[in-house]
């Protein structure tokens, strides 16, 4: 018993494993050792208070060399017993206790989410309901609580209009999260689009840049309410409207909530009178959005002009693709990579400078 009173420091650790060595090599009391060690790991504790002891002594070993007791696998050595490895345990918990544990506010919200992680599809949607009914709670901290969790998971359409709802709590922290759940909804936040416009005008920072951010990931559907907000009298309210306009521009032609081409096109000329705004901030955004609509419409012709017949054209196609990268889209990509055989020396040399500007072509090439 002498040996479990000196593992309460690790000091007094790093006598034990002498004792309980010399009690090995004389095979004496193998009830003493058999209780120590479950209790620790021989191997963890000499990395532990190793260090400081070997500086020391360097004669003094710590790690027990388990290969010379290979032979001893009776019933009464300390070695038939292999230490368990340590496990993150992967407890799949019940729908009451995810939800008891949703409202208590000692319990982290981080092993709540991993609860909900592992939970089967009845317990998360018992757990979605109550989050978002945790938004129209009477209480401040029920409501923040709620909140914080709303933010944090991905919530289905049929919620949208309760978070809409949200946006308009007296509290910012409610808001963010209720703003930052409908960016993680993306084009299914559409039903609150009209109170995500009115977050344009929040006092709340962080707020404000959550509800653009949702109003850019609704896409296409969201174009004519922002062009009617380009008319009014906020400067906030008209930059975000701008700068939304432009992320939108910017969505892949192979999502569902991107603009066509025609779409694009028909921008360019509301883009053109908001470059003469009067605020810095709206003619900046502005000059963004047309950075976007390059992308989508000048680009794609300077790659078919690479294969024009006239040799100045192409070169001036390839000068143009090299100062835009490395912004190039997959397609422009690839036509520059066929062009690296190029028989014109000034393409193929403005081809393999915009390549190389990406990192898809080493200095020495």
């Amino acid at each position: 018993m002498v040996g479990r009173t000196f593992l309460n420091s690790m000091s007094h650790r790093a006598s034990v494993i002498l004792i309980m060595r010399r009690l090995c090599r004389r095979r004496a009391c193998p009830g003493l050792v058999e209780g120590i060690w479950p209790r620790m790991d021989l191997r963890m504790t000499a990395a532990a208070v190793g260090a400081p002891y070997l500086r020391r002594s360097r004669k003094v070993r710590f790690c027990l060399p388990r290969e010379r007791f290979s032979d001893r696998k009776g019933p009464s050595s300390p070695f038939a017993y292999t230490p368990p490895r340590l496990r993150w345990p992967q407890k799949v918990s019940s729908q009451d206790s995810i939800l008891r544990d949703l409202a208590d506010p000692m319990v982290d919200f981080l092993a709540v989410l991993a609860a909900v992680s592992n939970a089967d599809e009845t317990a998360r949607r018992a757990f979605f309901d109550r989050v978002v009914a945790m938004l129209a709670e009477a209480s401040v901290d029920v409501r923040k609580r709620g909140a914080l969790f709303a933010s944090q998971v991905t919530l289905p359409a049929s919620y949208t209009s309760r978070l809409a709802v949200a946006l308009s709590d007296a509290n910012e922290q409610v808001r963010f999260g209720a703003a930052w759940a409908l960016v993680r909804q993306g084009p299914d936040a559409v039903a609150a689009l009209d109170q995500l416009l009115l977050r344009f005008e929040d006092d709340h920072d962080p707020t404000r840049d959550r509800a653009a951010w949702a109003v850019s990931n609704i896409g296409a559907p969201a174009i004519p309410r922002l062009i009617e907000l380009l008319g009014r009298p906020s400067v906030r309210t008209r930059a975000l409207a701008v700068g939304c306009m432009g992320n939108i521009v910017s969505i892949p032609r192979d999502r569902s909530n991107a603009l066509s081409d025609a779409q694009v096109r028909s921008l360019a000329e509301t883009l053109l009178a908001v470059i003469n705004d009067r605020e810095p901030w709206v003619r900046f955004n502005a000059l963004e959005a047309f950075s976007q609509l390059e992308q989508r419409l000048v680009l794609p012709a300077m790659v078919e002009l690479l294969d024009a017949e006239g040799d100045y054209t192409r070169e001036r196609a390839a000068l143009c693709l090299c100062w835009a990268s490395p912004q190039l889209t997959p397609e422009a990509v690839s036509a520059l990579e066929r062009h690296l055989s190029e028989d014109n020396r000034a393409v193929r040399h403005h081809a393999a400078e915009a390549l190389r500007r990406m990192g898809r072509l080493k200095e020495n090439q």
